[in-house]
């Protein structure tokens, strides 16, 4: 079997959690602070992730 299993990939499965969820803070605050809708950004950051070299700040 491949991958981690056990404590090993619950602690991982919590890292990932966490750091999702500080991204879909801080694309609510940008958004807020922006007069954005979460939509909006998101939609940019998932751009600019895919699209690096095309990509500019929302």
């Amino acid at each position: 079997m491949f991958g981690l299993d056990g404590e090993e990939r619950r602690d991982q499965w919590e890292r990932w959690r966490a750091a999702a969820e500080r991204v879909q803070a801080a694309i609510t605050e940008h958004a807020t602070s922006a007069g954005l809708s979460r939509f909006e950004v998101e939609r940019a950051v998932k751009k600019a992730v895919r699209h690096p070299e095309g990509s500019s700040a929302a």
